[in-house]
């Protein structure tokens, strides 16, 4: 009995230790000083690879291999992960080694995760961590480093009206008074109304290029993300 103890023991010992080491996002993501050259504020282990664990926040309705992870409540602790090779549903926990890149080709400047490796999956139905609740303004401006820090992580807006209906690309924008932010139909098809109120809207806050400059946008995953 005390043999077997010690072997369970020493088993939930290393199954800790294997979900908790590597970097956390916030390492890959942290970025407040240097706009940088590729993309917008690069994350500082650009073309590293890097060990993550986390809860997939949103998966792409046309490919599920690519989803937002995120690890943590606080800023800079979200990002994209591109090609995974694997199914995946919001609350599953995982963990796997992938390479730091940034989306700059077409000028969308958003840090994503690519050519994934030893996906491992820990749990599945964790419960997502709550929205960050914010203002519009606070993604109303193109590149800068306070809205760089919501990239890739799940937030809320409140009590907004529509100011611009939906466009060629599939984006509308809705403003709460503090300046207006672009709101995308790339998971989620919603037609709004000009001046329409919306009650709230939660979704991952992501970036994007108008040719010129990367702006922000929050892309809602299902249709409970907009209380209309």
């Amino acid at each position: 009995m005390k043999k077997n103890t010690i072997i369970l023991l020493f088993t939930l010992l290393m199954f800790s230790v294997s979900v908790s080491s590597g970097e956390t996002i916030y390492e890959v993501q942290f970025n407040d000083s240097d706009p940088g050259f590729i993309g917008c504020y690069p994350s500082p282990l650009l073309l590293n690879n890097v060990s993550i664990t986390g809860v997939v926040t949103a998966v792409d309705p046309d490919d599920s291999s690519n989803f937002y992870i995120q690890d943590a409540d606080s800023l800079w602790s979200g990002i994209f992960v591109s090609d995974a090779g694997s199914n995946l549903t919001p609350g599953d926990s995982v963990s796997f080694t992938g390479e730091v890149n940034e989306e700059s080709d077409d000028g969308d400047g958003y840090t994503y995760l690519t050519s994934i490796s030893g996906l491992t999956s820990i749990a599945s139905g964790v419960q997502i961590l709550a929205p960050l609740v914010l203002s519009t303004g606070m993604l109303s401006e193109d590149c800068n480093d306070s809205a760089e820090a919501y990239e890739g992580m799940l937030v809320k807006i409140s009590t907004v009206d529509v100011t611009q209906e939906v466009d060629g690309d599939g984006y509308w924008m809705v403003d709460d008074g503090s300046g207006a932010t672009t709101i995308s139909n790339e998971y989620y098809i919603f037609t709004p109304v000009m001046g329409e109120t919306i009650i709230s809207i939660t979704g991952i806050a992501s970036s994007f290029s108008d040719g010129s400059d990367v702006y922000y946008k929050i892309i809602p995953r299902t249709a409970s993300d907009i209380e209309a």
